[in-house]
């Protein structure tokens, strides 16, 4: 999913520079009309954005449909990353940061009694930390993390945590605020 994420950024970064270079060229055209004082007809310009398109791709004509799609793609995750973002685990726009319930399965640390299906508040978080590559240089990673805060039982009984780290699907020892140890999974269903 990164790799893919990494594409459509690319193709988001073409397509603002695509766009970026057609809004010039309206700017250079309307200097051009200011300065020569003659009237703006946008009918008789040869400035359209598929003639502007095709200027781009004139020596390769190969190259016209995987513009097109590139810059498509580009204005599609331009879109959806700034108007589809929600705060749903393993959601392709998932929100940076946010709080949620989700459903979690808790089971006592002595394993002995039966685990329960409850809800909890999640808060949702990347952790940043410096990787050094083989020259020697420092660049930042990021990892996705999910922080437990509380656990909300039927019998509204809570249990309070300082936010314990969680792993998606995976069974993680946690305490609560009272020093009592449990077993929490974290789930990727979303209390709606």
């Amino acid at each position: 999913m990164d790799l893919i994420k990494s594409i459509l950024s690319l193709c988001s970064l073409v397509a603002v520079v695509f766009l970026a270079g057609y809004v010039l060229q309206l700017l250079k055209l309307a200097f051009f009309c200011v300065k020569d004082k003659t009237r703006f007809e946008y009918q008789k310009t040869k400035i359209n954005p598929v003639g502007y398109f095709r200027s781009l791709t004139d020596r390769n004509p190969g190259t016209e449909k995987l513009l097109g799609i590139v810059v498509i793609a580009g204005i599609l995750d331009l879109i959806g990353s700034h108007f589809l973002k929600e705060d749903r685990i393993g959601s392709f726009y998932e929100n940076n940061e946010y709080t949620a319930k989700y459903f979690v399965n808790v089971f006592p640390e002595n394993g002995k009694s039966k685990n329960y299906r409850v809800v909890a508040e999640i808060r949702a978080s990347y952790n940043e930390y410096w990787e050094e590559d083989q020259d020697g240089n420092s660049h930042p990673e990021y990892e996705r993390v999910y922080y437990l805060n509380k656990v909300y039982f039927d019998n509204s009984h809570t249990l309070d945590f300082d936010e314990e780290e969680l792993e998606l699907n995976k069974r993680t020892l946690v305490r609560d605020n009272n020093g009592k140890s449990w077993y929490v999974e974290l789930t990727d269903k979303k209390v709606e």
